[in-house]
């Protein structure tokens, strides 16, 4: 046989067609495919021969997927009968030994001495030929018309079931993609970064390099999904993603280990500075401006570096070290590169460290609080106050809120215990002052995200108000717009069962977050808190002053009590008075400061002198 038989025949770009369907359809699996022997059987049956086998047929080799009455797995393409079949589409031979193409072939000849051949070709999913449906005698015969009509009636059910496991194929090869790579991104996940690392490693170990691995985290993804929905986050993360690749250099890999937290492999690293230098170049790239609904916004992120060899040896050990690092970085706030160090290390010991003495020190009750003056802006009088949690350590000394806070609210059990701690703890305060009070006196108390969302919460408040015969509007919940707008739907239906019970609601920090005035107008708010950088900014005339007028008159038209918070100066106090702000939080007011002092302003008459009449003496005081 002359093995450029079929492919002068067919021509070389059909040649090429049909060996690219096999390829790309994964259909050429050289293993005996059980699952083929069920027609295989049934045809032989069927038109009566001893023998019949299914074969597919690559450039050089024909490979016997399903066979009966014969034992070979596997036979040269330029010695097959099915070389002639698949050219023709069907092809069958009466008496081989009258056929001087056949009659010397070695299976002719000798065993199983073959004397009829008849075959159909099968299609694959692209309507190329790609292989066989065959069944052989050792006598010579014919099929007839009915053989025939049920053998390509056979070859029809053999190329659905190897259309089906096409598709099996292709279905298990989306599910490994989407495991292997982020389908948003198209870049792989961690299990890929992982191998990548090591083999980056390997070589690096080879030739003397270093190499750096940064972890990119995005801190408020969830509310930025709450806010701007799934398809405009994903349109940022490929932003993210495609300005990542950009600042890379040859060598360097880049993965998406969650949706919120990106990977960077860069090989080949001289030096410190080197590693330094090109990840202020990935993270200086991420922090140009990005354009979202339509304006521009920066994105803050957390970027963290760990090096190899000095910081660890193994993939993992590297990915977990600049993870902290990242985390390091979050948590501070920091927009450079946080490289793990040492100081890293220390820092997160200590934070541990903290997460252990705080919890000791809630069940010893050895956490104090403090409160917050709050003044009415029109009459300077004390008209509620902001509980402060407070902590002195006996090993770690003065924890600042600062510190611990952060380091309670990673822990959601942590959280959950410092939060029921400071409203139990207010809530007895509260009522211990009904006493003295003769004017109605809030207390609010600052609700983690996920105390929120906390089924339990709204029935731990309603036992707390019940015990402690607090009246409506003795407690006031702060929330933060990003607990709020991660779940709109449910921080709703717990803000309305709260105000059930005569519970107000605030929204701390106002500005800080991504909210939108449709969101605001959603929920069932009370009072408005405007974040101290917005009394910062604020000046006599000038873009500062008209935000807070614009935030103040927002907070107005939604029926809500607005309150400054970091009131510092007595100019701040006379321009929140024009813009007819409602209350007055801040260091000038008063730091925080105990219980029983709280108690002597009120015996005082509830004001505080030397903020009122200092600035506001011209007829603003009764």
């Amino acid at each position: 046989m002359n093995p450029d038989f079929l492919s002068s025949s067919f021509g070389n770009e059909s040649e090429a067609r049909r060996l690219q369907e096999l390829l790309s359809r994964e259909l050429l699996d050289t293993r005996p495919d059980q699952r083929l022997d069920q027609f295989t059987g049934l045809v032989a049956d069927v038109v009566e021969a001893p023998m019949a086998f299914i074969a597919l047929m690559d450039e050089h080799t024909q490979w016997f997927k399903s066979r009966v009455g014969l034992d070979i797995e596997r036979a040269p393409r330029d010695e097959a009968f099915c070389n002639h079949t698949l050219m023709a589409g069907a092809m069958e031979i009466p008496d081989t030994q009258a056929d001087p193409r056949f009659r010397e072939h070695h299976l002719v000849r000798g065993e199983p001495g073959i004397r009829f051949y008849a075959g159909v070709t099968l299609l694959g999913p692209g309507d190329a030929p790609v292989g066989t449906l065959c069944v052989l005698d050792t006598r010579p015969r014919t099929l007839g018309d009915v053989g025939w009509r049920r053998l390509r009636d056979f070859a029809r059910l053999v190329e659905q079931e190897l259309h089906f496991n096409v598709r099996i194929a292709e279905a298990r090869e989306a599910i490994e993609h989407t495991a292997l790579r982020d389908p948003v991104t198209g870049l792989p996940r961690r299990s890929i970064i992982v191998e990548l690392l090591e083999r980056a490693l390997v070589s690096a170990r080879e030739r003397g390099e270093g190499v750096a691995v940064g972890q990119i985290r995005f801190p408020r993804y969830d509310e930025v999904l709450a806010v701007y929905g799934r398809e405009r986050v994903d349109y940022l993360a490929e932003l993210f993603s495609e300005r990542l690749r950009c600042a890379l250099r040859a060598g360097d890999y880049l993965g998406r280990l969650e949706a919120d937290t990106f990977c960077v492999v860069a090989t080949q690293v001289t030096a410190e500075d080197d590693a330094a230098q090109r990840m202020r170049e990935l993270c200086d790239a991420l922090r140009q401006p990005y354009n979202i609904s339509g304006g521009t916004r920066e994105v803050m992120v957390g970027f963290g570096a760990s090096m190899f060899p000095q910081d660890a040896t193994e993939a993992l050990a590297l990915m977990d070290r600049a993870g902290l690092a990242a985390g390091r970085a979050e948590a501070a706030g920091e927009q450079a590169p946080v490289f793990f160090s040492g100081e890293v290390n220390s820092a997160i010991s200590r934070r541990d460290r903290i997460a252990q003495r705080l919890s000791r020190a809630l069940e010893r009750e050895r956490v104090e609080l403090h409160y917050q003056p709050v003044l009415d802006a029109r009459t300077g009088l004390l008209v509620g106050c902001e509980a402060l949690a407070r902590w002195t350590c006996s090993q770690l000394g003065r924890v600042s809120p600062g510190e611990f806070i952060p380091v309670a609210e990673r822990d959601p059990l942590l959280s959950r215990t410092l939060t029921r701690y400071v409203l139990e703890h207010a809530c007895r305060q509260a009522a211990a002052w009904r006493a003295c009070m003769r004017e109605p006196f809030w207390i609010s108390v600052n609700v983690s995200g996920g105390e929120l969302h906390d089924p339990d919460l709204a029935g731990a408040v309603q036992e707390l108000i019940t015990r402690h015969q607090l009246p409506a509007g003795t407690l006031v919940v702060e929330l933060t717009e990003q607990s709020m707008i991660t779940d709109l739907d449910g921080a709703v239906a717990v803000m309305e069962r709260l105000q059930r019970l005569g519970v107000h609601c605030a929204v701390d920090d106002f500005g800080t977050g991504y909210s939108s005035l449709n969101y605001l107008r959603r929920l069932p708010l009370d009072k408005l808190k405007i974040d101290r950088s917005f009394i910062d900014a604020m000046r006599e005339a000038g873009p500062g002053r008209d935000v807070v007028k614009a935030i103040i008159g927002i907070g107005h038209a939604l029926g809500m009590s607005v309150v400054a918070e970091g009131v510092e100066t007595h100019d701040q106090v006379q321009l929140l008075c024009d813009l007819n702000c409602n209350e007055l939080q801040g260091f000038l007011v008063r730091h925080p400061v105990s219980a029983e002092d709280i108690e002597a302003i009120v015996q005082g008459g509830a004001r505080i002198p030397w903020v009122w009449e200092e600035q506001l003496g011209r007829g603003q005081t009764s």
